[in-house]
């Protein structure tokens, strides 16, 4: 296909779809509140008229993706949810996504304005009282700190939500209010 054909496809689906793909990647430790936000952004922006997907560990099961979320993992997510994207569907995507790196490569794969990094941040405390897989309650305070040093903080994410003291209601609040003045009414 030559590169005027498929810039004229891209450009159609834009006014088909009737509004701009983008990827918001939600980012934080097991327990933060990642993928209850995710899923609650998803049902205001479905009920707006947004088409919207998540990608999360439970729909990519079957690719043979582990729960290490190794490098390669996260690489062959942005990789998906880049089709996504391209295809103009608003697309929220939930993993630890431990490291720094393998964050920016994600990034890097999209126009500035086409990605959003989400970190969910919570306290070690309000994390271990309210894990529900038993993975912190498993460990001894030492491990777990070890477990929590793998997790690099982004630099500069679009947007942190500290779920040790905003509630999911306030957290909702603000991305919807962030997505509105990037153009997601």
């Amino acid at each position: 296909m030559n590169i005027k054909k498929k810039s004229t496809i891209i450009k159609k689906r834009k006014i088909l779809s009737c509004q701009k793909g983008l990827l918001l990647w939600f980012t934080g430790l097991q327990g933060a509140g990642k993928s209850t936000l995710a899923h609650r952004l998803e049902i205001e922006l479905h009920n707006k008229g947004y088409l919207t997907t998540i990608i999360n560990e439970n729909n990519l099961k079957n690719l043979g993706l582990t729960t290490e979320f190794n490098t390669e993992n996260i690489k062959k997510i942005g990789e998906i949810a880049k089709l996504f994207v391209d295809r103009e569907i608003i697309t929220i995507s939930t993993f630890i996504s431990p490291y720094k790196n393998d964050r920016e490569k994600i990034r890097n794969l999209f126009k500035n304005s086409d990605f959003m990094e989400i970190y969910v941040k919570c306290s070690f405390e309000i994390l271990k009282s309210r894990e529900e897989k038993g993975l912190f309650k498993k460990i001894n305070t030492n491990e777990f700190y070890n477990f929590s040093a793998r997790y690099e903080e982004p630099v500069n994410p679009e947007i942190t939500l500290n779920t040790s003291i905003l509630t999911i209601e306030e957290c909702l609040k603000i991305l919807l209010i962030y997505l509105e003045k990037k153009g997601v009414e």
